[in-house]
Protein backbone atom coordinates (compact mmCIF):
# COMPACT_ATOMS: atom_id res chain seq x y z
CA UNK A 1 0.00 0.00 0.00
CA UNK A 2 2.93 2.52 0.85
CA UNK A 3 4.38 1.80 -2.53
CA UNK A 4 0.67 2.42 -4.57
CA UNK A 5 0.91 5.71 -2.43
CA UNK A 6 4.65 6.59 -2.91
CA UNK A 7 4.21 5.95 -6.60
CA UNK A 8 0.82 7.79 -7.08
CA UNK A 9 2.21 11.00 -5.43
CA UNK A 10 5.52 10.66 -7.57
CA UNK A 11 3.81 10.93 -10.90
CA UNK A 12 0.90 13.43 -9.57
CA UNK A 13 4.19 15.80 -9.00
CA UNK A 14 5.37 14.38 -12.28
CA UNK A 15 1.99 15.90 -13.78
CA UNK A 16 2.19 18.99 -12.13
CA UNK A 17 5.93 19.94 -13.08
CA UNK A 18 4.91 19.25 -16.68
CA UNK A 19 2.08 21.12 -16.80
CA UNK A 20 4.01 23.96 -15.34
CA UNK A 21 6.49 23.73 -17.91
CA UNK A 22 4.11 24.66 -20.46
CA UNK A 23 2.65 27.63 -18.26
CA UNK A 24 2.02 30.64 -20.50
CA UNK A 25 3.90 29.25 -23.82
CA UNK A 26 1.57 30.02 -26.87
CA UNK A 27 2.62 28.09 -30.54
CA UNK A 28 2.75 30.35 -33.68
CA UNK A 29 1.97 30.05 -37.19
CA UNK A 30 3.65 32.61 -39.96
CA UNK A 31 2.53 32.46 -43.23
CA UNK A 32 4.19 33.98 -46.08
CA UNK A 33 3.65 37.80 -46.57
CA UNK A 34 2.99 36.73 -50.66
CA UNK A 35 1.15 33.67 -50.26
CA UNK A 36 1.32 31.43 -53.26
CA UNK A 37 -0.47 28.14 -53.95
CA UNK A 38 3.41 26.90 -55.39
CA UNK A 39 6.68 28.19 -54.69
CA UNK A 40 9.48 27.40 -57.30
CA UNK A 41 13.05 27.70 -57.39
CA UNK A 42 14.67 31.41 -57.04
CA UNK A 43 11.06 32.56 -55.08
CA UNK A 44 12.08 34.62 -52.07
CA UNK A 45 9.66 33.67 -49.07
CA UNK A 46 8.92 36.42 -46.87
CA UNK A 47 7.65 35.57 -43.21
CA UNK A 48 7.35 37.98 -39.95
CA UNK A 49 8.04 36.29 -36.74
CA UNK A 50 5.97 38.33 -33.98
CA UNK A 51 5.86 37.09 -30.35
CA UNK A 52 4.16 40.71 -29.28
CA UNK A 53 5.05 42.76 -26.48
CA UNK A 54 6.13 41.40 -22.98
CA UNK A 55 6.76 38.34 -24.54
CA UNK A 56 9.85 36.18 -26.05
CA UNK A 57 10.64 34.11 -29.13
CA UNK A 58 11.51 30.66 -27.54
CA UNK A 59 15.18 29.75 -27.72
CA UNK A 60 15.83 27.18 -31.03
CA UNK A 61 11.94 27.12 -31.59
CA UNK A 62 11.77 28.27 -35.50
CA UNK A 63 10.55 25.32 -37.82
CA UNK A 64 9.87 25.78 -41.63
CA UNK A 65 6.96 23.49 -42.93
CA UNK A 66 5.15 22.17 -46.10
CA UNK A 67 4.73 20.27 -48.80
CA UNK A 68 7.20 19.12 -51.81
CA UNK A 69 6.12 17.81 -55.44
CA UNK A 70 9.21 16.57 -57.63
CA UNK A 71 8.62 16.22 -61.56
CA UNK A 72 10.67 14.84 -63.69
CA UNK A 73 9.83 17.52 -66.57
CA UNK A 74 7.52 20.06 -64.40
CA UNK A 75 4.58 18.05 -65.01
CA UNK A 76 5.05 14.32 -64.16
CA UNK A 77 5.59 13.41 -60.66
CA UNK A 78 9.28 11.69 -60.34
CA UNK A 79 9.64 7.91 -60.62
CA UNK A 80 12.32 8.13 -58.54
CA UNK A 81 14.94 8.73 -61.08
CA UNK A 82 15.06 12.44 -59.58
CA UNK A 83 15.57 13.08 -55.69
CA UNK A 84 16.31 15.38 -53.02
CA UNK A 85 20.51 14.91 -51.92
CA UNK A 86 19.40 12.41 -48.66
CA UNK A 87 22.22 13.93 -46.12
CA UNK A 88 20.39 17.33 -46.20
CA UNK A 89 16.62 16.39 -47.41
CA UNK A 90 14.54 19.87 -47.74
CA UNK A 91 17.73 21.81 -46.49
CA UNK A 92 18.74 20.98 -50.41
CA UNK A 93 15.40 23.27 -51.48
CA UNK A 94 17.10 26.58 -49.38
CA UNK A 95 19.75 28.80 -51.19
CA UNK A 96 20.48 31.40 -48.75
CA UNK A 97 18.25 32.55 -45.39
CA UNK A 98 18.48 36.05 -44.29
CA UNK A 99 17.11 37.13 -40.44
CA UNK A 100 16.65 40.50 -39.90
CA UNK A 101 15.25 41.87 -36.36
CA UNK A 102 12.74 45.11 -37.05
CA UNK A 103 12.80 46.98 -34.16
CA UNK A 104 14.03 46.89 -30.27
CA UNK A 105 17.73 47.34 -28.92
CA UNK A 106 18.97 45.34 -31.68
CA UNK A 107 17.14 45.85 -34.94
CA UNK A 108 19.18 45.42 -38.27
CA UNK A 109 20.64 42.38 -40.25
CA UNK A 110 21.38 39.56 -37.95
CA UNK A 111 22.67 36.94 -40.53
CA UNK A 112 22.34 36.02 -43.89
CA UNK A 113 23.75 32.42 -44.61
CA UNK A 114 24.39 32.15 -48.77
CA UNK A 115 25.26 29.05 -50.00
CA UNK A 116 22.81 27.21 -47.20
CA UNK A 117 22.45 23.52 -48.07
CA UNK A 118 26.31 23.27 -48.15
CA UNK A 119 26.78 24.38 -44.75
CA UNK A 120 24.26 21.94 -43.82
CA UNK A 121 25.89 19.27 -46.07
CA UNK A 122 29.04 20.18 -43.91
CA UNK A 123 27.55 19.61 -40.01
CA UNK A 124 25.83 16.38 -41.54
CA UNK A 125 28.66 14.54 -42.96
CA UNK A 126 30.45 15.40 -39.66
CA UNK A 127 27.75 14.68 -37.27
CA UNK A 128 25.01 12.00 -38.90
CA UNK A 129 25.56 8.23 -38.86
CA UNK A 130 23.92 6.37 -41.52
CA UNK A 131 21.87 5.01 -39.07
CA UNK A 132 20.89 8.06 -37.68
CA UNK A 133 18.58 9.28 -40.56
CA UNK A 134 16.30 6.60 -39.35
CA UNK A 135 15.55 8.75 -36.15
CA UNK A 136 12.31 11.08 -36.55
CA UNK A 137 13.87 14.08 -36.15
CA UNK A 138 15.70 13.71 -39.62
CA UNK A 139 12.72 11.89 -41.78
CA UNK A 140 10.57 14.66 -40.90
CA UNK A 141 13.15 16.94 -42.90
CA UNK A 142 13.02 14.05 -45.75
CA UNK A 143 16.26 12.91 -44.68
CA UNK A 144 16.98 9.69 -45.35
CA UNK A 145 20.08 6.46 -45.14
CA UNK A 146 20.51 6.28 -48.89
CA UNK A 147 19.62 7.86 -52.13
CA UNK A 148 17.37 5.05 -52.34
CA UNK A 149 15.41 6.18 -49.90
CA UNK A 150 14.82 9.76 -51.35
CA UNK A 151 14.78 8.08 -54.57
CA UNK A 152 11.07 6.45 -53.17
CA UNK A 153 10.47 9.78 -51.08
CA UNK A 154 10.58 11.92 -54.16
CA UNK A 155 7.77 9.76 -55.53
CA UNK A 156 4.76 10.81 -53.12
CA UNK A 157 2.77 9.47 -50.67
CA UNK A 158 0.31 6.36 -52.54
CA UNK A 159 -3.05 6.75 -50.09
CA UNK A 160 -5.02 3.51 -48.83
CA UNK A 161 -8.18 2.82 -50.07
CA UNK A 162 -10.37 1.83 -53.35
CA UNK A 163 -9.02 4.83 -55.60
CA UNK A 164 -5.39 5.33 -54.33
CA UNK A 165 -3.80 8.46 -55.58
CA UNK A 166 -0.80 9.91 -55.22
CA UNK A 167 0.10 12.90 -52.96
CA UNK A 168 2.81 15.23 -52.24
CA UNK A 169 5.03 14.58 -49.03
CA UNK A 170 4.79 16.79 -46.49
CA UNK A 171 8.03 18.33 -43.73
CA UNK A 172 9.05 20.18 -40.97
CA UNK A 173 12.61 21.10 -41.15
CA UNK A 174 14.40 23.04 -38.22
CA UNK A 175 17.16 25.69 -40.49
CA UNK A 176 20.37 25.97 -39.15
CA UNK A 177 20.54 29.70 -38.80
CA UNK A 178 20.80 32.37 -35.82
CA UNK A 179 17.36 32.10 -34.19
CA UNK A 180 18.37 27.81 -33.59
CA UNK A 181 21.20 28.85 -32.19
CA UNK A 182 20.77 30.54 -29.31
CA UNK A 183 22.00 30.21 -25.91
CA UNK A 184 20.88 31.43 -22.52
CA UNK A 185 17.76 33.77 -22.21
CA UNK A 186 14.41 33.10 -24.39
CA UNK A 187 15.00 36.35 -26.89
CA UNK A 188 12.16 39.24 -25.93
CA UNK A 189 9.87 41.41 -28.05
CA UNK A 190 11.86 44.46 -26.73
CA UNK A 191 14.87 43.65 -28.29
CA UNK A 192 14.69 41.72 -31.63
CA UNK A 193 10.87 43.83 -32.44
CA UNK A 194 9.10 41.28 -35.58
CA UNK A 195 11.28 39.28 -36.96
CA UNK A 196 11.70 38.98 -40.35
CA UNK A 197 13.09 35.64 -42.05
CA UNK A 198 13.48 35.34 -45.95
CA UNK A 199 13.92 31.80 -47.24
CA UNK A 200 15.27 32.35 -50.69
CA UNK A 201 14.57 29.28 -52.95
CA UNK A 202 17.29 27.26 -54.68
CA UNK A 203 17.21 26.56 -58.50
CA UNK A 204 16.03 23.62 -59.37
CA UNK A 205 19.75 21.96 -60.95
CA UNK A 206 21.27 23.00 -56.93
CA UNK A 207 18.49 20.81 -55.31
CA UNK A 208 17.82 18.22 -57.21
CA UNK A 209 19.95 14.72 -58.30
CA UNK A 210 19.75 11.76 -60.03
CA UNK A 211 19.59 10.09 -63.34
CA UNK A 212 16.98 12.12 -64.58
CA UNK A 213 17.80 15.29 -63.33
CA UNK A 214 18.02 17.85 -66.11
CA UNK A 215 16.81 21.08 -66.99
CA UNK A 216 13.47 20.24 -67.19
CA UNK A 217 13.07 18.23 -63.44
CA UNK A 218 11.50 20.56 -60.68
CA UNK A 219 10.56 20.94 -57.19
CA UNK A 220 7.30 22.80 -56.03
CA UNK A 221 6.79 23.79 -52.09
CA UNK A 222 3.20 24.27 -51.49
CA UNK A 223 1.73 24.66 -47.99
CA UNK A 224 4.58 27.13 -46.34
CA UNK A 225 4.79 28.20 -43.07
CA UNK A 226 6.95 28.60 -40.19
CA UNK A 227 5.78 27.51 -37.02
CA UNK A 228 7.55 29.26 -33.16
CA UNK A 229 7.08 29.32 -30.24
CA UNK A 230 6.97 32.10 -27.06
CA UNK A 231 6.44 32.45 -23.79
CA UNK A 232 6.06 35.30 -21.36
CA UNK A 233 9.79 37.44 -20.44
CA UNK A 234 10.89 36.51 -16.74
CA UNK A 235 11.50 40.12 -15.50
CA UNK A 236 13.17 43.27 -16.82
CA UNK A 237 13.59 42.45 -21.03
CA UNK A 238 17.08 44.65 -20.51
CA UNK A 239 18.35 42.44 -18.45
CA UNK A 240 17.97 39.28 -20.39
CA UNK A 241 21.41 37.75 -21.92
CA UNK A 242 21.30 36.24 -25.21
CA UNK A 243 24.07 34.60 -27.14
CA UNK A 244 23.53 33.11 -31.52
CA UNK A 245 25.64 31.49 -33.11
CA UNK A 246 25.56 33.13 -37.33
CA UNK A 247 27.64 32.43 -40.08
CA UNK A 248 29.08 34.25 -42.95
CA UNK A 249 30.00 32.48 -46.04
CA UNK A 250 32.76 33.90 -48.98
CA UNK A 251 33.00 31.60 -52.36
CA UNK A 252 36.03 31.97 -54.19
CA UNK A 253 37.29 30.02 -56.98
CA UNK A 254 40.88 28.08 -57.21
CA UNK A 255 42.42 28.07 -61.02
CA UNK A 256 45.45 26.91 -60.24
CA UNK A 257 47.96 24.78 -57.98
CA UNK A 258 48.99 27.57 -56.20
CA UNK A 259 46.22 29.80 -54.74
CA UNK A 260 45.76 32.36 -52.46
CA UNK A 261 42.47 33.34 -51.40
CA UNK A 262 41.81 36.63 -49.53
CA UNK A 263 38.33 37.22 -47.58
CA UNK A 264 37.46 39.81 -45.19
CA UNK A 265 33.94 39.36 -43.32
CA UNK A 266 32.14 42.05 -41.25
CA UNK A 267 32.30 40.48 -38.09
CA UNK A 268 34.50 39.37 -34.86
CA UNK A 269 34.90 35.22 -35.43
CA UNK A 270 36.51 32.17 -33.40
CA UNK A 271 36.36 29.95 -36.78
CA UNK A 272 36.46 29.12 -40.28
CA UNK A 273 35.40 25.70 -41.71
CA UNK A 274 36.02 25.62 -45.36
CA UNK A 275 34.86 22.58 -48.19
CA UNK A 276 35.52 22.25 -51.63
CA UNK A 277 33.50 21.88 -55.26
CA UNK A 278 34.75 20.26 -58.91
CA UNK A 279 33.71 23.67 -60.72
CA UNK A 280 32.65 21.23 -63.03
CA UNK A 281 29.91 19.24 -61.40
CA UNK A 282 28.44 22.45 -60.13
CA UNK A 283 24.44 22.97 -61.10
CA UNK A 284 24.62 19.56 -63.56
CA UNK A 285 22.99 16.85 -63.61
CA UNK A 286 23.38 13.65 -61.88
CA UNK A 287 25.62 14.90 -58.92
CA UNK A 288 24.33 16.32 -55.51
CA UNK A 289 25.14 20.21 -55.49
CA UNK A 290 26.47 20.00 -52.23
CA UNK A 291 29.56 16.95 -52.31
CA UNK A 292 32.36 18.26 -50.35
CA UNK A 293 34.99 16.56 -52.69
CA UNK A 294 38.80 16.05 -51.57
CA UNK A 295 41.17 18.34 -53.37
CA UNK A 296 43.35 16.61 -55.84
CA UNK A 297 47.38 16.19 -54.94
CA UNK A 298 46.86 18.70 -51.75
CA UNK A 299 50.27 19.22 -50.15
CA UNK A 300 50.47 22.58 -48.05
CA UNK A 301 47.63 24.58 -46.83
CA UNK A 302 47.89 27.74 -44.53
CA UNK A 303 45.90 30.33 -43.17
CA UNK A 304 47.41 33.63 -42.30
CA UNK A 305 45.65 36.65 -40.44
CA UNK A 306 46.14 38.58 -37.04
CA UNK A 307 44.77 37.06 -33.75
CA UNK A 308 43.31 38.78 -31.08
CA UNK A 309 46.27 40.35 -29.81
CA UNK A 310 47.25 41.58 -33.50
CA UNK A 311 50.21 39.20 -33.39
CA UNK A 312 50.41 37.89 -36.85
CA UNK A 313 49.52 34.09 -37.43
CA UNK A 314 50.91 32.07 -40.08
CA UNK A 315 49.27 28.41 -39.56
CA UNK A 316 50.49 25.81 -41.93
CA UNK A 317 49.85 22.33 -42.42
CA UNK A 318 50.97 19.79 -44.88
CA UNK A 319 49.14 16.38 -43.86
CA UNK A 320 46.17 15.57 -44.84
CA UNK A 321 44.66 14.22 -41.87
CA UNK A 322 45.78 17.11 -39.71
CA UNK A 323 44.06 19.00 -41.88
CA UNK A 324 40.71 17.22 -41.73
CA UNK A 325 41.36 16.80 -37.38
CA UNK A 326 41.41 21.12 -37.83
CA UNK A 327 38.39 21.24 -39.61
CA UNK A 328 36.40 18.96 -36.78
CA UNK A 329 37.90 21.14 -34.13
CA UNK A 330 36.97 24.27 -35.95
CA UNK A 331 33.22 23.47 -34.96
CA UNK A 332 33.88 23.07 -31.48
CA UNK A 333 31.99 25.54 -29.55
CA UNK A 334 30.01 26.67 -32.22
CA UNK A 335 26.37 24.58 -31.72
CA UNK A 336 27.97 21.91 -34.00
CA UNK A 337 30.44 20.13 -31.12
CA UNK A 338 28.91 16.94 -32.01
CA UNK A 339 31.65 16.89 -35.08
CA UNK A 340 33.64 13.76 -34.48
CA UNK A 341 36.13 12.28 -37.05
CA UNK A 342 35.03 8.51 -37.69
CA UNK A 343 31.56 9.83 -38.50
CA UNK A 344 33.53 12.28 -40.84
CA UNK A 345 35.45 9.50 -42.54
CA UNK A 346 32.44 6.97 -42.48
CA UNK A 347 30.60 9.75 -44.68
CA UNK A 348 33.84 10.22 -47.04
CA UNK A 349 34.22 13.77 -46.46
CA UNK A 350 36.59 16.14 -47.06
CA UNK A 351 36.99 19.79 -45.52
CA UNK A 352 39.59 22.18 -44.02
CA UNK A 353 39.22 25.08 -41.06
CA UNK A 354 40.69 26.66 -38.36
CA UNK A 355 39.63 27.42 -34.55
CA UNK A 356 41.50 30.45 -33.96
CA UNK A 357 41.13 29.74 -29.80
CA UNK A 358 39.91 33.28 -28.95
CA UNK A 359 37.65 35.62 -30.80
CA UNK A 360 39.28 37.86 -33.98
CA UNK A 361 37.88 40.98 -35.79
CA UNK A 362 38.07 40.45 -39.34
CA UNK A 363 36.10 43.61 -40.27
CA UNK A 364 39.56 45.54 -40.07
CA UNK A 365 41.42 42.56 -42.12
CA UNK A 366 41.82 40.09 -44.43
CA UNK A 367 42.13 36.41 -43.94
CA UNK A 368 44.05 34.77 -46.54
CA UNK A 369 44.28 30.72 -47.54
CA UNK A 370 47.30 29.47 -49.29
CA UNK A 371 47.09 26.33 -51.23
CA UNK A 372 49.57 24.28 -53.10
CA UNK A 373 47.76 21.34 -55.03
CA UNK A 374 47.28 19.53 -58.31
CA UNK A 375 44.07 22.00 -59.63
CA UNK A 376 44.79 23.65 -62.68
CA UNK A 377 42.58 25.97 -64.57
CA UNK A 378 41.23 22.76 -66.83
CA UNK A 379 39.75 21.63 -63.17
CA UNK A 380 38.87 24.35 -61.43
CA UNK A 381 37.53 23.91 -57.70
CA UNK A 382 35.32 26.07 -56.02
CA UNK A 383 36.28 27.15 -52.08
CA UNK A 384 33.36 28.05 -49.89
CA UNK A 385 34.62 29.60 -46.52
CA UNK A 386 32.34 29.54 -43.51
CA UNK A 387 33.22 32.25 -40.99
CA UNK A 388 31.74 31.14 -37.23
CA UNK A 389 30.53 34.62 -35.05
CA UNK A 390 28.63 35.34 -32.36
CA UNK A 391 26.12 37.76 -31.68
CA UNK A 392 24.89 39.09 -28.20
CA UNK A 393 21.32 40.45 -27.36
Amino acid sequence: MFFIIFYFYYYFILLLYIMSSFDGILFHSAQPEARQATYIEYNNVDFVLAVGEGRSLMRNSVRINGDIEITNDGTTRSAGKVYLDPRIGVHACIDSLQTNFSGGTNAGVKEVINNYGRWVTMDAIGTIYEDDYNSGKYQCEQRCPTELASAAIAKGVVTLGTTPQTRDMDFSLKPHCVLNKMTGDHLPFEKSGDIRFTVNLARNMSALMGANQGTGATYNLKNLHVSYSSLPTNGDPNKTATAMRSVYNVKSTILSGSANIQAQVPATCDAMSASFQMQGRENVNVFSNYDCNTVPGIRNLEFLFNDATNKYISYQMNDQNEMIHRYIDSFKNTGHNQMMLDTFRTNKGFGVGLHFQGFVNLANQRFAVQLDSDIDNQHPYNLYLYFHSLISA
